[in-house]
């Protein structure tokens, strides 16, 4: 199983490789480490013939060697791939090698321990083609071995199975527990009659899934169901346990195309809230996951 880690010289790549590492070795995966470089910035016209190239090569081994001093990583080899924009470079990395996850860290700026979308992963959440893993700020502190437990998070419409199959998968790779989360948004005192049916409706639909999950999930996995309630997503998140060596599952909105990542409200509120790391999973043709 090969992994790609979308790498920068800042603290964000990283988190990123810190991440990267993490997951590599939990589920004994192979990591190749990308760099994304412009080749046609104005500045490259000024450098002798072929020295552009060797510069850019330098400057990544360079960062690589710190990131690996910083993180007490060894022998890491910096891939170069040129594009105009880092979000397409890491696309066309995808399509031709097709990893079983892409990571890459969030934004510069936003609450440490928690994820900020900036420009590459907001392009990358709307379109990877495989499930997209992001870093927490300052994810190159935390001294995590393994991953030993996975959160999937469960929505209270249909569809479920291609998350869950996931889930199993991830599970049995890197030897590790389950909990099946379902975060749901209390109706506000007053609300009108149209918002406590919908909230009575998705909690039926909650029971459903929760129930098919103990029906289809193998008996070989340790496997845990929580519902957690909050006047607000983030609120609901703040109410529950987390652990810092587990990472959160979220599955693709309905809305998006095929095969591709498109994150649903719901998710993307899961996403701010959450202290830990996190891998939203595409959907296919036959499923219809939702979060």
């Amino acid at each position: 199983m090969d992994i790609v880690v979308g790498f920068t010289g800042s603290l964000g790549g990283q988190d990123a490789l810190s991440l990267g590492a993490l997951l590599a070795r939990s589920g004994s995966a192979n990591m190749d480490v990308y760099m994304i470089l412009n080749k046609d910035k104005p500045y490259a016209l000024a450098a002798p013939e072929g020295g552009y190239d060797k510069m850019l090569r330098e400057q990544a081994a360079e960062w690589i060697e710190d990131a690996e001093e910083e993180l007490g990583l060894d022998d890491l080899v910096c891939h170069l791939h040129y594009a105009a924009h880092p979000a397409d470079g890491l696309l066309e990395v995808c399509e031709k090698k097709h990893p079983a996850c892409l990571i890459i860290s969030g934004g510069r700026h936003g609450a440490l321990g928690k994820v900020t979308l900036g420009s590459i992963g907001t392009s990358l959440i709307h379109s990877s083609p495989v499930p997209l893993a992001l870093a927490p700020r300052g994810m190159r502190h935390r001294k995590i071995k393994k991953i030993n437990r996975i959160t999937a998070c469960v929505g209270t419409l249909e569809g479920t199975e291609r998350l869950l199959r996931s889930t199993v998968v991830a599970a049995r790779e890197m030897d590790c527990d389950v909990r099946v989360l379902s975060l749901i948004e209390l109706p506000v005192p007053g609300a009108k009659k149209e918002a406590l049916i919908s909230h009575k409706q998705a909690v039926q639909q909650l029971e459903k899934n929760l129930a098919y999950i103990k029906d289809n999930l193998p008996d070989d996995l340790h496997v845990t169901t929580e519902v957690a309630k909050g006047t607000s997503i983030s609120d609901a998140v703040e109410r529950i346990d987390w652990k810092e060596d587990e990472i959160v599952l979220l599955g693709s909105a309905r809305l998006g195309a095929p095969t591709r990542l498109f994150l649903g409200n719901v998710a993307n509120k899961i996403l701010r809230a959450v202290p830990v790391p996190l891998i939203i999973v595409p959907r296919h043709d036959e499923d219809e996951v939702s979060t």
